[in-house]
């Protein structure tokens, strides 16, 4: 009977904490792959101004329950679909699901279907063959349903695409978010600069206007994380010419985020996410001092502009608690550190959530290997590499 009870006890107390962990950003105990850093030395690399760019394997998009996740390799133009549970991935050739007239340029934005595992929405570019004799090409924006267990890509445009999709340089639509309100034959997406598109019905709400390009949306389509383009602000206010940032404001619906002495010196592969769920805001940002250009105005390099070490730029990671920063008004963040002061780590880049408490992100510790995908939790554990 003793025996019955600390077994029921023990029991008890382990779905505790499993449904502790599910309703948490804590995942269950699990070493890092890669232990933190205390003495982090610099790379000699990132003393020169001159170096050469490091290639990334970038996550685009994951499923809704985090089983699979769309990616690319950098510069290549080639996507693959992951199946993250067992590591193993598969190229995407859109080319082969399209008609004869119509070519597969690029892929702008992705995101993962509600209420199916295997649908992503895809906003892609394609070329159309108007005449037929393989001359007469005219680039457009489409919107795709792209259903990964049968390979099936499906035109799901709004008719006010055109013809021949929406004309790149007059136009932007990116896909912000697939509305959980979605089920099969009643679609709802979210369209940047337009607002909430029926696929079915082929109506267009218009929720949002913004021409700020860097906007996420929580799955039910109530919170919007923005960010704001400011203006150039020089280090010499009275020299014209004087070194300068850009700066950028954020804001959650009407809250602005103000975090501690964050300059922002570039969004390039920066952002942050809405969590499936809703409940965090999470991604990475450039924290550091400014760096000015090392380049003379002949385009020469100024050694006394050259990188000092401990001024370098370094990517953060942070986490958001969205419905505790709504109620107070103000930035209340629950994880928050340097990927270069934990792991030692200056090439990191594609940080977006794969599930409810971890993240996809990659990353090298070598400068002259491909940065691959890992998964991440919340506190900055290291789980796994994600690509076999």
């Amino acid at each position: 009977m003793k025996t019955t009870l600390k077994l029921f006890g023990l029991l008890s107390i382990c779905f505790a904490m499993l449904l502790g962990c599910e309703e948490s950003n804590i995942l269950q105990p699990q070493k890092s792959l890669y232990p933190e850093v205390k003495d982090c030395k610099w790379p000699d690399y990132l003393d020169s101004f001159s170096q050469n760019r490091s290639w990334y394997y970038y996550s685009i998009q994951s499923s809704n329950q985090g089983n699979f996740l769309l990616y690319t390799l950098d510069y290549t133009n080639r996507y693959y679909l992951l199946n993250v549970s067992t590591g193993q991935s598969s190229f995407i050739d859109f080319n082969k699901m399209l008609p004869n007239h119509l070519n597969f340029e690029a892929l702008g934005s992705a995101v993962s279907c509600p209420y199916d595992e295997n649908k992503i929405m895809l906003n892609i570019l394609l070329s159309t063959d108007t005449i037929g004799n393989g001359k007469g090409y005219v680039e457009g924006q489409y919107l795709y349903e792209f259903n990964q267990s049968n390979n099936d890509l499906k035109d799901v445009s709004p008719d006010f695409f055109g013809k021949y999709g929406m004309n790149p340089r007059s136009g932007v639509a990116n896909l912000l978010r697939w509305l959980n309100t979605s089920s099969i034959g009643n679609d709802f997406v979210v369209l940047s600069n337009y607002g909430m598109y029926h696929i079915q019905n082929q109506t267009l709400t218009p929720t949002i206007n913004d021409p700020k390009f860097n906007i996420s949306i929580s799955s039910d389509g109530k919170n919007i994380f923005r960010v704001v383009h400011g203006d150039f602000v020089r280090i010499d206010d009275q020299d014209p010419f004087s070194d300068g940032y850009k700066k950028y404001f954020f804001y959650l619906n009407n809250v602005l985020l103000e975090f501690d002495s964050l300059f922002i010196t570039s969004l390039d592969g920066g952002e942050l996410y809405f969590t499936q769920n809703g409940k965090y805001l999470v991604g990475a940002f450039i924290r550091g001092q400014f760096i000015p250009n090392p380049l003379d105005i002949h385009g020469n390099i100024d050694s006394s502009k050259i990188i000092p070490k401990e001024k370098l730029n370094t990517k953060e990671f942070f986490v958001i608690d969205v419905e505790k920063t709504l109620s107070s008004g103000k930035l209340v963040l629950v994880y928050n550190f340097s990927f270069v002061k934990k792991y030692c780590l200056f090439r990191v880049n594609s940080v977006k959530p794969l599930t409810n408490n971890t993240v996809t992100v990659s990353m090298s510790y070598d400068r002259y290997d491909i940065a691959d995908i890992y998964e991440m939790s919340f506190d900055g554990r290291i789980l796994r590499k994600l690509r076999k």
